[in-house]
């Protein structure tokens, strides 16, 4: 005669088949099956809870589907009942949840290398692929004198800033960790270019025409200025003739014309580059016309004489209406001479 015992088995190989899960956020899409072995009878119920880090994940009690909800420590437990022929066991899985670096982040692809200096503020830096909900700040590491007014809208990663000059400059954006991204540093340089002088022109175009004797600057009898006008930033305008510096004479620093003759000349506005815009020359060309010169007979041009006046000489010679004096005494430098026409009666 003998006894037997029969015990209940104590589900020695109850385990997770994964005893720890080593991951980084967003993998996956942050969910994971969790499959325990072991059980014994596979009619035993396996139940799943999480007895750390709560905050952390999530777990199905009735499958096992884990959800991830940030970095960090986590600890599952699956454990099965006692059954008639089977003790109660539990099992449990380590979780570590690494954070998820911002790969996608970045300057977008339509963010342009340099920018024309303007005197209004850019906005066409973009930074896209952000996940971290941290932070998001930006600072001029190198330039800080071309550029001012920086500015970045976190909500939709719009960079906005002012040009002050031409010149290089840095910007370093910084995407700050939160409880599953890490922090993310982007840098990159930009360069502002020197502007044009797009408005840079003459006051009275660049074709205009006077005569002799008909131009007056500040009071002074053939003189002319065509002004070069709206120039824009520091540095001198300069003139100079480029043509018929024997008709005319020039002021360099006021552009100021003095007219010694008739005949065309060719003037040219030289505009130095500054720290903003690119030097520009512009030119016009001046026709000065001969002056009209009207005299008159200073007797009138309608006399009668009485034929026998002996010894007296008749003398009705011409003037200057302009000036009143006498022609061969300084309106022009021609030779004033005079005919008879028709039969002379006085032979």
């Amino acid at each position: 005669q003998y006894t037997v015992t029969i015990v209940k088995n104590d589900r020695s190989e109850f385990r997770f088949e994964v005893s720890e899960l080593h991951v980084e956020y967003g993998e996956n899409d942050n969910t994971y099956e969790l499959k325990v072995t072991g059980v014994g009878d596979t009619s035993d119920e396996v139940t799943f809870s999480v007895i750390e880090g709560e905050d952390v994940v999530d777990v199905d009690a009735d499958t096992g589907m884990l959800t991830i909800k940030k970095a960090g420590e986590a600890r599952i437990q699956a454990s099965v009942e006692e059954s008639a022929l089977w003790n109660a066991r539990i099992a449990t899985c380590e979780i570590t949840v690494d954070k998820a670096e911002q790969s996608d982040m970045g300057f977008s692809e339509n963010t342009p290398d340099s920018f024309v200096y303007s005197e209004t503020p850019y906005d066409t830096i973009q930074i896209t692929g952000v996940k971290s909900t941290g932070k998001l700040t930006c600072n001029v590491t190198a330039g800080a004198d071309v550029i001012t007014d920086l500015s970045l809208d976190s909500s939709t990663g719009k960079i906005i800033f002012r040009p002050l000059k031409s010149g290089k400059f840095t910007i370093e954006v910084i995407s700050t960790a939160d409880e599953c991204y890490q922090e993310k540093v982007l840098t990159k340089e930009f360069e502002i270019t020197k502007a044009q002088q797009d408005t840079f022109a003459f006051e009275q175009g660049n074709t205009p025409e006077i005569k002799y004797n008909g131009s007056v600057y500040n009071g002074t009898i053939n003189t002319f200025r065509n002004l070069a006008i709206d120039a824009k930033g520091e540095g001198a305008v300069t003139y100079s003739i480029v043509e018929g510096s024997d008709v005319v004479s020039i002021d360099g620093a006021t552009g100021v014309l003095s007219i010694h003759k008739a005949g065309k000349v060719k003037v040219q506005a030289h505009k130095e580059e500054n720290d903003c815009y690119n030097s520009k020359t512009i030119s016009y060309e001046l026709e000065i016309k001969k002056a009209d010169q009207e005299i008159v007979f200073q007797k009138g041009e309608s006399i009668s004489l009485y034929y026998g006046q002996a010894g007296e000489a008749y003398v009705n010679a011409v003037e200057s209406v302009s000036n009143g004096v006498l022609p061969d005494l300084g309106v022009g430098k021609g030779e004033i001479t005079y005919r008879i026409d028709g039969e002379n009666p006085l032979q």
